[in-house]
């Protein structure tokens, strides 16, 4: 499992990886195609546009997996809460 956050320019701004080893039965793969592999992942990221390619790469049968999301600045992100103004008497 890779991540890889580049800007606009199409440099690379930061990125993550990971390696798990999983043996599956023939039931779990099946939802497993159905549902996606649950994977948590960190990454930190500036406060631009960036682009967040994720990976999945199966050493098994050399089969990848890539995803493209463009993240936006601002775009449906709540704003961190902010402390109570302080009183003056």
């Amino acid at each position: 499992m890779a991540l890889l956050a580049y800007g606009r320019d199409g440099k690379a701004v930061n990125w993550a990886g990971a390696t798990q080893g999983m043996n599956l039965d023939l039931n779990v793969y099946a939802a497993i195609q159905k549902s996606g592999i649950p994977v948590h992942a960190e990454i930190d990221l500036p406060n631009t546009d960036v682009y967040l390619e994720t990976g999945v790469y199966d050493w098994g049968s050399g089969k990848a997996g890539t995803l493209e999301i463009p993240l936006r600045v601002g775009a449906g992100v709540a704003a961190a809460p902010q402390p109570p103004a302080a009183k003056t008497n």
